[in-house]
């Protein structure tokens, strides 16, 4: 007698899909930051902007801190199963989503705000303009994966909240001095 797969419910077969592509991401990006990091990992953690110095400033961390939780808030609103699901750390889905959100933030870092930036500066392109289009092309990559998502009318997501609140991300850089946080080089 054959045995039948058990017909999981709608959202169970969702989570395992959306756990099984986060995991599949988060990997691929933990390879670029390995990769980065090979040769010197204190020289590459110093290079996307951990250091001493960073925490001398207050008003880059307090933005910083703001479009996160702005950026939290608004998801939470519009995506029901983030506002279900937002504080419960019950199964793989959860942790492999910190997980994917680290690994995320150390790539996005590095290329919106470090390599994108700093090539801007060297091209002489001002700080407002690379803070502009730093916003910009990280917006729309994230438009761009919300709109491949396929989204339904039952589960309406508007990208523009989210979105503005990771452009506001580049905007603490402005706050920064020369000296500390990506980028480095660009002036005020």
């Amino acid at each position: 007698m054959m045995t039948r797969r058990k017909n999981y419910p709608t959202e169970q077969k969702t989570m395992r899909s959306a756990a099984m592509l986060l995991a599949g991401i988060s990997l691929f990006m933990t390879f670029f930051i390995a990769l980065w990091s090979w040769n010197n990992p204190a020289g590459f953690i110093g290079y996307i902007g951990i250091d001493p110095s960073a925490l001398k400033i207050p008003g880059a961390w307090i933005l910083a801190a703001a479009a996160a939780v702005g950026y939290i808030v608004c998801t939470a609103r519009m995506i029901p199963t983030v506002r279900r699901n937002l504080f419960r750390f019950k199964g793989a889905l959860k942790w492999i989503a910190i997980y994917a959100a680290f690994t995320g933030g150390i790539v996005e870092e590095t290329v919106f705000r470090r390599m994108l930036m700093e090539w801007l500066a060297d091209n002489g392109t001002n700080t407002l303009w690379q803070i502009g289009i730093s916003g910009l092309a990280f917006g729309l990559v994230h438009i761009s994966w919300g709109c491949s998502a396929g989204f339904r009318a039952s589960e309406p997501v508007q990208p523009w909240p989210p979105r503005f609140w990771g452009s506001c991300w580049p905007l603490s850089t402005w706050l920064q001095p020369a000296t500390s946080c990506p980028p480095s080089r660009h002036t005020r």
